[in-house]
Parts: structure tokens; sequence; C-alpha cells
């Protein structure tokens, strides 16, 4: 059965409180996966099960984690330029997926915590099945104030 996922406003409330800014999230159509320009995070309960997969496209990605640290706009521009996330942005959108996953127990779900983070392409084949196969879904428009905005999904097994 899968897990209750968080409602949109949950999601920005809690991006908007990490980073500093407002953030906006709206339901949308639900994200293609394109694992070259996206970055996956795997969620596990206490006792190691997979139970939910987040993931975003490179301009949501860059801006949250640009924003967290107060790296100039600009740089998410190089980024999405550039088709990767730097050493940095990386560290910094792996401190973003971690704090969600304070979202899961507030909303019904049990605790989990984050896996990983794959930025690079490489996805587990756990994770690829979830990913192939929600249980449930909530995909959203995110708007960063100040950068870009872009997509990002959450996903119950």
């Amino acid at each position: 059965m899968p897990i209750k996922l968080p409602p949109a406003n949950a999601v920005a409330d809690m991006l908007g409180g990490l980073i500093s800014r407002a953030v906006t999230a709206k339901a949308s159509p639900a994200l293609k996966l394109d694992l070259g320009s996206q970055s996956v995070a795997a969620y596990l309960d206490e006792s190691k099960s997979l139970l939910a997969v987040a993931y975003c496209d490179l301009p949501v990605g860059a801006s949250l984690a640009a924003a967290l640290m107060l790296v100039p706009s600009e740089r998410v521009d190089e980024c999405v330029k550039e088709k990767e996330l730097d050493t940095v942005l990386k560290e910094n959108l792996y401190e973003i997926f971690n704090v969600m996953a304070s979202l899961f127990p507030k909303n019904g779900a049990p605790r989990l915590v984050l896996r990983e983070l794959n930025a690079d392409g490489t996805i587990p084949d756990d994770v690829k099945a979830v990913l192939d196969k929600p249980g449930a879904r909530l995909d959203l428009d995110i708007n960063v104030s100040g950068y870009r905005s872009g997509k990002l999904a959450i996903l119950s097994h």
C-alpha cells in the first residue's frame, strides 16, 4: 500500500522555510523522467525498505540548492547551460532532499530517511522500479522567488 504523500502547500511551505524565500507549488502533469538532467532521491523507512522517491529537474534543483546558501541566480543559469550541477550545488541539493524527509511523517506517513541522491544518471534498480510504477505520485510546478522555476515529483512505492 502506498504511503500518504504530502500536499503541495506543505512542500512549498517546507522549501520556503528552509531557503527563506517565497516558494509556490502547484499540481502539474506528470514529470517525464530524464535521468541525464534530473536529480533523484531515495527514502527508506526504519526497516531500510524503500518507500518513496523524489526527483526534480535541473532548473528547480539548482535553484533550491543555490537559494539555500544565497548563491547568485547566475550560477543556476550556468548549471542549466552546462546541464549539470556543480559540486557545491549537489551538496546543497542533498541537504534540501534530506530535509524533505520531514514532510512524510507530518502528513501521515512513517518516518523516512534519505538513503541517497543521484544526480549523475545512475539509478539503483529498486529506485527504477518505483519510478516505473509508483503506488502514488505528486507532481508539482515549483517557483522559487528570484530563481528559476521547474518541476518536482514525489512518488511512493
